[in-house]
């Protein structure tokens, strides 16, 4: 018999947050951020997209319909995990050297910051 541990998260959900670039071909797309059980000391990994972006070899290397680092998998559920953060990489060392969470945006970070993080990187189209 096999066990496997559940991880809980509490899932925040942006609907509509607006598309600016040529990446995606929608006006607009939601945005799921999962906060691990450790938040706000750790951030989530990244966040999830309700649109499967085919961008494989288009230059969003941060966009991979897969999930890396330990984020869940969600695409059967119709969310497509976007590899965005802070800086420090996916390293829970660098994150916790990176990472400082406050409740004021501009003191530190928390999910305001990361919001305005990932709407920056789907946007861009660096």
């Amino acid at each position: 018999m096999a066990v496997r541990a559940i991880r809980q998260y509490i899932a925040v959900s942006i609907k509509g947050m607006p598309r600016s670039s040529q990446k995606l071909l929608v006006s607009n797309t939601d945005v799921l951020f999962l906060l691990p059980p450790d938040y706000p000391r750790l951030p989530p990994l990244g966040c999830y997209l309700n649109y499967p972006w085919d961008t494989t070899g288009e230059g969003d290397h941060h966009f991979t319909r897969q999930s890396y680092y330990g984020a869940p998998f969600l695409s059967e559920e119709g969310w497509y995990w976007y590899c965005v953060g802070l800086g420090g990489g996916f390293n829970q060392e660098r994150w916790l050297n990176s990472w400082r969470p406050q409740n004021r945006p501009e003191k530190g970070h928390n999910l305001a910051t990361l919001f305005v993080t990932a709407r920056h990187a789907i946007n861009s189209d660096d």
